[in-house]
């Protein structure tokens, strides 16, 4: 019977301990909320005129973490995890949007030009003393962020300097000119962020112990407005 016993107590000690690393692994990804509703079109419309955002810009939902358009990190406390679930030093956030042109020339009959702001920021305005966005240099590793976007190069784009780092947001601003020259009705694009902190205690002492302690979640949001 004692070993019976001494079986069933190992038995419940290892279940305990992978119930544990399972909920280590399935944080970050919980941890990322995009909301859809967040995202605004601000057309400089009257007041009496409603505009659907939808109409003009959403997520393309045949992409992402269960079709979300949005494709998350994941992370343990001491680092983030690849797509092999090894500790890595990089995590990254990719956003998939469809944008119709159609209804945009439309909204800007008056522009050959439209200006979109993606922000990237904390959702509810989480009080967090971390700065995910700043870059940070310590004694035990760093921390960055940097983007990428996927645009078709026939396009006439060009790319801002990022601004609202100190206000814990990472806002992109992009300009798409000579919109009368496009003949698509949809235009596709994708923005990869990166997100670099070095795995072991920094990532434990800096990144791990808000992102997970203060319930850090996320939102991305559109202004679009012509660019005149």
């Amino acid at each position: 019977m004692r070993g019976d016993d001494e079986m069933l107590s190992k038995f419940k000690i290892n279940l305990i301990f992978l119930l544990c690393m399972l909920s280590l692994v399935s944080i970050g990804f919980s941890s990322w909320s995009i909301t859809l509703d967040a995202i605004n079109v601000d057309a400089n419309i009257s007041v009496d005129n409603v505009v659907n955002s939808e109409d003009y810009i959403y997520l393309d939902t045949t992409k992402g973490d269960n079709n979300t358009g949005i494709c998350c990190f994941k992370y343990k406390n001491n680092g983030y995890l690849d797509n092999n679930g090894e500790i890595a030093n990089t995590g990254y956030v990719e956003a998939y949007f469809i944008m119709d042109l159609d209804r945009c020339k439309l909204l800007f009959s008056q522009s050959n030009s439209m200006y979109l702001s993606i922000t990237l920021k904390y959702a509810n305005d989480n009080p967090t003393i971390l700065n995910i966005f700043q870059d940070d240099r310590q004694e035990l590793g760093y921390r960055t962020v940097n983007h990428e976007i996927i645009i078709d190069n026939n396009y006439d784009v060009t790319m801002g300097s990022i601004s609202g780092i100190d206000n814990k947001q990472y806002v992109i601003p992009i300009i798409i000119s000579n919109l009368s020259t496009i003949e698509e009705q949809f235009i596709s694009f994708q923005i990869k962020y990166s997100f670099f902190a070095t795995a072991g205690d920094y990532f434990n002492e800096q990144i791990y112990q808000y992102l997970y302690g203060d319930n850090i979640k996320f939102s991305i949001t559109v202004l679009i407005t012509n660019s005149n």
